[in-house]
């Protein structure tokens, strides 16, 4: 009787692998001081963006053209911001499903 191996990434097709490689990718970037640094700058740009939002008045506006304008601009900023203050985790997230679903086991940080 032939015993069953463990699945190994060589098991797995390239597609597959590159999301696990890339999850561990990001797990090393976030534990780097540049990107602690990098997140620092982000979050500092976030809050600007946030209390530009919300010191915005419309009845100060010299027109609501010009007020929508900035509310949009803002609020394309914000989720910029966020997702690429998010996107580091959320890769991660979804490499470790992929490893525990297509390997078996949970993946190494």
């Amino acid at each position: 009787m032939m015993e069953k191996r463990e699945k190994t990434l060589a098991d797995l097709t390239k597609e597959q692998q590159a999301e696990i490689k890339t999850g561990l990718a990001m797990q090393s970037l976030l534990n780097v001081e540049g990107w602690k640094f990098y997140e620092k700058v982000l979050r500092v740009h976030l809050e600007a963006k946030r209390n530009e939002a919300e010191a915005a008045n419309p009845l100060d506006a010299e027109d609501g053209l010009k007020y929508a304008l900035r509310m949009e601009r803002a609020k394309g900023a914000i989720i910029g911001l966020r997702l690429a203050l998010e996107q580091p985790s959320i890769m991660i997230a979804v490499a470790k499903e992929r490893h525990a679903n297509l390997l078996g086991s949970e993946m190494e940080s």
